[in-house]
């Protein structure tokens, strides 16, 4: 009997492709499908590997499987890939009181196609009972480097069917005529953009994402984290929304994502482009060249291109492939996938006469209070500031223009900046872009005329004569703004003592500095 050739089976970690003679290795007698060792990546269904005997050793489905695995029907020897144009529209959820919503999400398109479009339309039909129909003008909704979502209703569809007006153009020809929908038993969304999550994705330790299904889970494994947020009844079928994360990469986990159609792992699906410089707007890479350098990772994934071209070099490295492909025309479909598309880009060749937004990030201390950048002649509550950034990047932390610290900052994560002190400046960067800094530095007299009364009492002081303390010494280096003061101070530390009227009134400005 011929063996199922799309095999995975879980390792540290996550799904992982394996073969027959690999399987061997580690089990020498039969492993029923019941085990949930073995799983077949196209269909999610458990399979058995079969002990040597008369026949040779197979990975097989069992009699009672549903029959729909496109390897049982046509062949181990047929070839199942996905097909390079079948991707999906995003859809996202949107959570309201005790209900929710979708939204389609209509790419951008290039500026002279948007200015060539008029009546153009698209219609998009939901495919369930309701049969709704929800149309929308492409000229007064469509964007040059942004996504456009649009409202699809209340109703979970199974599938969205996507009408054009304008499908020949190409701009649009890489538009799917059918979109996914809502599977009723079990779809998942991740919750910080709020996308649907495609068949076969990769879904991570510690990550929160809503499930969206028609039927009560009851039971899940102890290494997962399942809250109910409410139900909702659409022709005549209840739905529930649950926030469900894994709190372990192990066995019970993957299994319990696998019936969703997802992989469970620590080795995301990622396209990162690499060389040459590129704009990059929402599943949109502009470049001005006709090549393009690229990282990919994850297991078992391979990459194509629409229009078809051939790729100059791929090899692999630790964590996935390193790839360049030459783009014959303008617009390129760069995808990722298994045995559907999971990732995809829109490689666009032009020149870059424009500039992208510079990414906000958001700055405050630790009661919430917004930092404002520039100079600052406060200290943060406690010398604390928190920074949340969009995009990973790096905190500088200089003193007197030496760098004392460079910090990573992770996108969407709070990073913690602590033990601040006048004369410190903190920088943020996202990527190479120097978006955000502050230097505190004490406030100065307002001139030289304000700092001659003080320096006259310094000098006419009277008094028994006091030791000058030793931790004066580290006063003098942060009085650069007070020179005068400052070289009165260093004469004072030579002869050793002070008279006592000087003494209270340099105490008192010392202390009025500190509480600045």
């Amino acid at each position: 009997m011929p063996s199922l050739t799309h095999v995975c089976m879980f390792s540290k970690h996550g799904w992982e492709r394996t073969t027959v003679t690999e399987a061997a290795k580690i089990f020498p007698e039969t492993v029923s499908a019941i085990s949930g060792i073995f799983m077949c990546e196209l269909c999610h269904q458990y399979v058995y590997f079969s002990k040597q005997g008369y026949q040779i050793r197979h990975f097989g489905h069992t009699p009672d499987a549903d029959k729909s695995c496109p390897e049982r029907t046509f062949g181990p020897s047929k070839s199942i890939d996905y097909y390079e144009r079948e991707h999906d529209l995003p859809i996202r959820i949107t959570l309201l009181q005790s209900d929710f919503e979708f939204e389609l999400g209509l790419l951008g398109v290039p500026l002279p196609v948007l200015n060539n479009l008029q009546d153009q339309m698209i219609k998009i039909t939901l495919s369930q009972e309701s049969k709704a129909i929800f149309s929308y003008s492409l000229k007064e909704r469509l964007h040059e480097n942004e996504i456009t979502y649009v409202s699809v209703g209340r109703i979970p569809s199974a599938e969205y069917l996507i009408g054009l007006d304008c499908k020949s153009h190409l701009a649009f020809s890489c538009w799917p005529k059918r979109v996914q929908g809502i599977s009723s038993t079990g779809t998942l969304f991740d919750i910080s953009s709020r996308k649907k999550l495609p068949y076969d994705a990769d879904v991570q330790v510690g990550k929160p994402y809503y499930l969206l299904t028609a039927g009560c889970i009851v039971r899940t494994c102890k290494s997962i984290s399942l809250t109910r947020l409410f139900t909702k009844t659409s022709y005549g079928k209840v739905w529930y929304i649950y926030t469900v994360i894994a709190n372990a990469l192990d066995d019970d986990s993957a299994k319990f994502f696998l019936n969703l159609h997802c992989r469970l792992t620590d080795r995301p699906v990622k396209i990162q482009p690499i060389w040459p410089i590129y704009i990059r707007s929402p599943y949109v890479i502009h470049c001005n060249s006709h090549k393009m350098t690229f990282h990919v990772q994850g297991e078992g994934i391979q990459t194509k291109c629409f229009p078809s071209v051939s790729h100059q070099y791929r090899y692999s490295v630790e964590n996935g492939t390193v790839e360049r492909i030459v783009c014959n025309d303008r617009q390129q479909l760069i995808s990722a996938g298994r045995t559907k598309m999971l990732k995809y880009i829109y490689f666009w060749r032009e020149p870059l006469n424009y500039t992208t937004k510079i990414p906000s990030v958001s700055v405050t201390d630790v009661a919430g209070h917004v930092i404002q950048p520039g100079v600052a002649d406060r200290l943060p509550s406690k010398g604390i500031m928190r920074v949340h950034t969009p995009y990973d990047g790096i905190a500088i932390i200089k003193k007197v223009g030496q760098i004392l610290e460079k910090r990573r900052l992770k996108a969407g994560i709070p990073s913690e900046i602590d033990s601040l002190q006048f004369g410190y400046k903190v920088e943020i960067l996202q990527g190479l872009d120097h978006v955000w800094s502050i230097q505190y530095q004490r406030e100065a007299l307002q001139s030289a005329q304000e700092e001659g009364p003080l320096l006259q009492k310094l000098k006419s002081g009277t008094g028994h004569p006091i030791q000058v303390p030793h931790s004066w010494g580290a006063v003098a280096v942060k009085l650069d703004l007070y020179p005068q003061i400052k070289q009165w101070l260093y004469l004072r530390i030579r002869e050793g003592h002070i008279p006592e009227s000087s003494y209270q009134e340099f105490k008192h400005f010392i202390d009025s500095l500190s509480a600045r």
